[in-house]
């Protein structure tokens, strides 16, 4: 798992990544309490996830990006 504020990824096989986007006013908005961003590997980058129903776009492509970042830094050390 890759995390950083507000947002974090997961992977099952070091690979391919499920990135998801966490934040309290996300939460307050959609009652969701994460919204899925996409699936990022180093080889094809990142597929975005179709985001639906929430006003909170800018926040949630600020923190995605941000996690793609750590993803490209930090993914072949990840478990």
């Amino acid at each position: 798992m890759v995390s950083i504020p507000g947002g974090e990824a997961e992977s099952r096989d070091g690979l391919n990544w499920t990135l998801y986007v966490m934040h309290d006013s996300i939460i307050a908005h959609t009652g969701l309490s994460e919204v899925r961003f996409g699936i990022w590997n180093v080889r094809h980058g990142l597929d975005r996830a179709r985001i639906r129903g929430t006003a909170r776009t800018s926040l949630i492509e600020s923190i995605g990006h941000q996690l793609v970042d750590a993803l490209e830094i930090h993914a072949a050390a990840a478990p």
